[in-house]
């Protein structure tokens, strides 16, 4: 046992080697910010310097970027800087754009007319590994002064724009003094919900936003109603109050935030709801599975009928019911594995009803419509009668082989017709409560039950392990791009939360495998019939071994072959009846005309002008003509379907973006 298990770590440990192999090989460009902090140091001046330290994985990517969006309201970017933290280099500046900067190198310049971009090389493009990088840089002109009040307003990463995901987002703002009422200060972020920003002091703001993803945007506002900031560029100045209107901006935004929280809660409560059902679900059935368990047996008394010589329910069973009775062993049977002899019987049922008759003529057979309009069939009786009407049109006799015409022409009409015989029968057999459904189906899932429980702990053990892999970096990188942060950073939570759940459903399908047996599925009603099909059938193959004194009518023979027919043994059922009516089988002896008109089921299955054909066997001729319509409309139908707030600070609004100035896009090449 042992060395099974250590058998299949080997293989496991061998499989995860080459997954790690395969993706450091063949996956693209990426990169992931395990951290991503912001140190904004605003200046009596209007001017804002900014330091962000990066801590990443990069992956196979030679030049790491960030662009800033300039415009004329605000100054340009000065006095960049990048160092490599995890070396302690001050990169060197280049004054060239290139598309691939070299190692320990970086540019800081205007690409365009409104994007600056700062890129600097990782040394990184064959390879993976953790860099930390501090980038500084400095704005002038950032600074908004209305005659009530004066705002800071900035975008640290545009909507849409930054494709690296970043785990947690951290920062503080440092005003170049503090206000005297803290009061007079307001702050709000918007972006992710989660995000939080609050005053620390009255002079320093910090926020942070944990698992922030690919394209999500994050922007700051800090408004003051003291002046502590000296604005002169006329761009900044504005002659009108505007406190009122920003206040209200970020009430609207904050109630939508706010809305948005209110749902995001009401899906958990659904979800926690839900959660508690399965729960209680499995719980109650253990506990019923395992008062099942305790029986000795399913409790129906099994009664062994060796003989029996009547047919049950004679007047109100069919065929169809009596042979899927007859093969039924508590799980429902499939349509193919019965409706031969069902459809079989069916039609020798309709010939003794006289409502057709059957012919041979030179190994042919047959079929005449005589009552169009019969009364008192059953829905599976009258499914089989529609389709021989169908084609035995204008009353007009017709060879049993036009079966497979109509079945090629209307194959869905057909097919669904057979398959209705089954299901009708199927249906009346839980209606009069000789098959419990509900039973049947719980049966059927004993069955599997032991497949299921190592399906169900193959995926969850399978699941768990790449919950674990995504925290090795090359995976944790892979698995945030393509499954998004937020998934991959929760997925082992997740996978610990349903732990409870899969504990009760392994303890359930347990149990389930070792019910089996003892399910009812049958009722004492359906196994006392079942009994005495089989004791019927026995009787129907044994009857020339049976001393009786009584020998039944032919009339009641007739009866016998319909469900000797249903039964699949027709042959044997005709060999017992040639042993007690040894006359019938003889051609001096036969009446043609009474034998037609008074056992026509007889003149059909053993006229002796029929079988002095050697081989020939009516009831397997109509068997096998049964069997390829009803394949014929299986084929066509294969054939047919494949052609066709108030500024006290909080947590984050979903608002802002109206001034989307600088874009903080972050990305590599």
């Amino acid at each position: 046992m042992k060395k099974k298990y250590l058998i299949r770590f080997i293989i496991f440990l061998i499989i995860l080697s080459l997954m790690i192999v395969a993706i450091l090989n063949s996956s693209e460009k990426t990169q992931y910010m395990n951290t991503l902090d912001y140190k904004i140091e605003l200046s009596e001046n209007s001017e804002m310097t900014i330091t962000e330290t990066w801590d990443m994985y990069i992956n196979r990517t030679n030049t790491i970027f960030r662009n800033i969006k300039l415009s004329e309201k605000y100054g340009n970017v000065e006095d960049v800087n990048v160092i490599d933290l995890s070396t302690g280099k001050n990169l060197n500046q280049i004054y060239t754009e290139e598309y691939h900067v070299p190692t320990d190198s970086f540019y800081a310049l205007q690409v365009d007319s409104n994007k600056f971009e700062i890129a600097w090389g990782t040394g990184l493009e064959n390879n993976f590994g953790r860099k930390k990088y501090q980038i500084t840089y400095k704005i002038s002109n950032i600074i908004n002064r209305y005659t009530d009040c004066q705002e800071w307003y900035w975008q640290l990463l545009g909507k849409g724009e930054n494709t690296v995901p970043v785990y947690k987002v951290t920062g503080k703002v440092i005003l170049p003094k503090g206000v005297e009422n803290i009061d007079n200060l307001r702050v709000w972020g918007h972006g992710q919900i989660n995000g939080n920003i609050e005053k620390t002091d009255n002079r320093e703001i910090n926020f942070e936003v944990n698992k922030l993803n690919p394209g999500a945007m994050l922007e700051l506002r800090v408004v003051t109603t003291e002046q502590i900031f000296n604005v002169q560029n006329e761009n900044n100045l504005y002659e009108y109050q505007n406190l009122d209107r920003i206040i209200q901006e970020e009430t609207d935004w904050a109630n939508d935030a706010n809305n948005q929280a209110k749902n995001t809660r009401i899906i958990f409560v659904i979800i926690g709801v839900i959660y508690l059902f399965f729960i209680v679900k499995y719980i109650i059935r253990i506990i019923r599975y395992i008062r099942i368990n305790k029986k000795e047996n399913d409790g129906i008394i099994k009664r062994r009928i060796k003989y029996y010589r009547d047919i049950p329910r004679e007047n109100e069973s069919t065929p169809n019911e009596a042979c899927y009775l007859y093969n039924y062993n508590k799980k429902s049977l499939s349509n193919s594995s019965v409706q031969y002899n069902m459809v079989s019987a069916t039609i020798l049922d309709l010939c003794l009803k006289k409502i057709i008759s059957l012919r041979e003529q030179n190994k042919k057979i047959y079929i005449k419509i005589l009552n169009r309009q019969p009364q008192g069939l059953k829905a599976d009786e009258m499914g089989i009668f529609k389709i021989l009407r169908a084609v035995g049109k204008n009353n007009e006799e017709f060879e049993i082989d036009e079966l497979n015409k109509y079945a090629k022409k209307e194959y869905y009409k057909y097919s669904t017709c057979i398959n209705n015989t089954v299901n009708f029968a199927r249906n009346n057999l839980y209606r009069i409560k000789l098959i419990n459904k509900r039973e049947e189906n719980e049966y059927a899932k004993c069955s599997n039950a032991k497949l299921r429980e190592k399906m169900l702990l193959t995926v969850y053990i399978v699941f768990v392990v790449i919950a674990i892999c995504m925290y090795i970096p090359v995976f944790k990188l892979e698995a945030a791009r393509s499954l998004g942060i937020s998934l991959q950073s929760n997925l082992v939570f997740y996978m610990l939360g349903i732990l409870p759940i899969i504990i009760l459903k392994v303890c359930s399908l347990r149990l389930q495998s070792k019910i089996k047996n003892k399910i009812v599925v049958l009722t004492q009603e359906g196994a006392d019939e079942k009994a005495k099909w089989k004791g019927l059938a026995n009787y129907m193959k044994d009857f020339s071994m049976i001393d009786e004194k009584e020998v039944p009518e032919l009339v009641i023979w007739e009866k016998y072959l319909v469900y000797a027919t249903a039964f699949g043994i027709a042959d044997k059922a005709i060999e017992q009846m040639k042993a007690k009516y040894p006359k019938v089988f003889v051609e001096e002896n036969w009446d043609n005309s009474k034998m037609l008109n008074e056992y026509p089921i007889i003149n059909f299955v053993s006229n002796p002008i029929y079988v002095t054909y050697h081989g020939f066997n009516p009831i397997s001729n109509i068997n096998s003509n049964i069997k390829s319509a009803y394949q014929i409309s299986m084929t066509e139908i294969a054939a047919h379907s494949s052609s066709s707030g108030s500024g006290g600070g909080g947590g984050f609004s979903g608002g802002g973006g109206r001034w989307r100035w600088p874009e903080a896009g972050m990305g590599g090449r």
